[in-house]
């Protein structure tokens, strides 16, 4: 589509995503959550152990897949080990490598954060027909898709 052609409707998108990403009141969203839910998890806690329900990862990975720097990542492994939260294990290949997992705890902690949030999705959304939510589901997963490999493209 040209720039030109849907302009109106790229202003429109272009002040959703604004709302969303600059709203006070949306963007306090998860701390009201992890306030209501008991986690006490902050957002950055939550995305690392939601990355870690795939799997034990490298600092380096999980900090790549949660879009932080390495020494980002150290302090709140650091921190979410402190805390319980999460594990390190040596590798038997290399010892000096460390693999992060979630602790039972932290597992159970984001499920609980988890679960809170699609519940708040739920109210949110429940005016919407299910094939309102399921296009949304659809268009808003295709546009993450996109963001990430026009990122990447551009050597983010």
């Amino acid at each position: 589509m040209p720039i030109e052609a849907g302009a109106a409707v790229l202003e429109e998108i272009e002040r959703a995503l604004t709302a969303l990403t600059r709203n006070p009141r949306i963007r306090g969203l998860h701390r009201v959550l992890s306030v209501e839910s008991g986690t006490a998890l902050d957002r950055p806690a939550y995305v690392a152990l939601a990355n870690l329900e795939r799997g034990p990862m490298r600092v380096s990975e999980l900090a790549e897949a949660c879009g932080v720097d390495i020494s980002t990542m150290s302090r709140l492994v650091e921190r979410l080990e402190c805390e319980g939260l999460v594990e390190r294990a040596r590798t038997s290949d290399d010892r000096r490598v460390a693999l992060i997992r979630a602790s039972a705890a932290g597992r159970e902690m984001q499920h609980t954060m988890g679960a809170f949030r699609r519940a708040a999705l739920a109210k949110l959304l429940a005016s919407w027909t299910d094939e309102e939510r399921k296009t949304f589901a659809r268009l808003l997963d295709r546009f993450v898709g996109e963001a990430e490999a026009w990122f990447k493209g551009k050597g983010q």
